[in-house]
Parts: structure tokens; sequence; C-alpha cells
């Protein structure tokens, strides 16, 4: 934190996310500042629109829900256990 600012604001970060997409040999990485806003960008980039639906986990934490609602997209409940399909 030697730049000033908030931390998404450094020099470093942008270096990290080259560190990152090289590791990975993905042409673009952004670092987000939780898990929601990552499925949120995993959803816009793959295309998923408005009024779409994506089936989820019935069990999962808030993020997997959210993250979709928040761009008028619909969850689709599941049952995941093998058992009581």
């Amino acid at each position: 934190m030697d730049e000033g600012g908030w931390m998404t604001e450094f020099k470093r970060t942008a270096e990290f996310e080259k560190i990152i997409a090289d590791y990975t040999r993905a042409k673009h990485c952004i670092v987000v500042n939780n898990g929601t806003i990552s499925l949120t960008l995993r959803a816009i980039a793959g295309g998923i629109q408005t009024g779409d639906e994506i089936i989820v986990p019935n069990y999962t934490m808030i993020a997997t829900q959210n993250s979709i609602s928040l761009i008028g997209i619909s969850p689709v409940f599941v049952d995941v256990e093998k058992e009581t399909i």
C-alpha cells in the first residue's frame, strides 16, 4: 500500500492480473473484491442475458443466486443429492 489510494487502484493490481493471466494462459484477468461480483462478471462474459435462466444448486451460498439476480437472470434451483433427485 505504498502508492496511496485504494488497493484496486494500485499499479500492483495490474501487475498481479498480468501474472495470473500469464500463469493461467488467459487472454485477460480482472481481480474483483468478492465472489458475487466474479460470478456476475462470469455470467455476463458467458453471454447470459436478462430474462435467461441458470440452473443453480439448492444448497449453496447466497452469492450464487444474488450474482445472477442482480442482472435480471432467474435462478432455477435443483436438488443436487443423488439420493433425492
